[in-house]
């Protein structure tokens, strides 16, 4: 299952450890790596890692560099595609409709057709979802993961009691 680290607000005092979270989980991870980050209040950017360039080199160089500027947050995701091909448009962040931003660990096999990912369609429908009414939405992500960066700069996780938060500012999808 795919492995995300949320970090918000410029907080170094934990670098070692979540380059040894990031170096474990990639081991298993290896289907493409998304990071996403912004500074200073600005829009989101984002860099992915697929075939040779998704080397675990590559992705730490790239935290360690969004890391030592003064980030407002970071998202990292290493995919273990459990459907949808191996490619750009499945790696995350998955970019959805109204320019929201999705982040998803975990499977949902209903939301599997039109030839896309769960997560493709979490983007597709998000706001459609949430307008059925948060209770529909809340059912059909149970027990799976998801971060929502909207375009007006808000995040949002679903179900991080699922992760482990590390401290205030650091989250991880997958519990000790």
């Amino acid at each position: 299952m795919c492995y995300i680290l949320y970090k918000k607000k410029a907080n170094n005092s934990n670098i070692d450890l979540e380059v040894e979270r990031l170096k474990k989980e990639h081991r298993v991870n290896k289907d493409g790596t998304g990071i996403m980050y912004r500074y200073d209040g600005k829009e989101w950017e984002f860099t992915k890692f697929l075939g040779a360039d998704n080397n675990i080199n590559n992705i730490i160089d790239k935290y360690n560099q969004v890391c030592e500027k003064n980030y407002d947050e970071v998202i990292v995701h290493l995919r273990y595609a459990t459907s949808g091909d191996k490619s750009y448009d499945t790696t995350h962040p998955i970019i959805g409709e109204n320019n929201k931003y999705v982040f998803h660990n975990g499977v949902i096999r209903s939301l599997e057709f039109d030839n896309k990912s769960d997560t493709q369609n979490i983007g597709r429908f998000y706001d459609k979802f949430m307008s059925i009414s948060p209770e529909f939405w809340d059912n059909l992500i149970v027990n799976n993961k998801v971060i929502i960066c909207e375009n007006n700069k808000k995040t949002i996780l679903y179900n991080d009691y699922l992760g482990n938060w590390i401290n205030k500012d650091l989250w991880e999808s997958r519990p000790n």
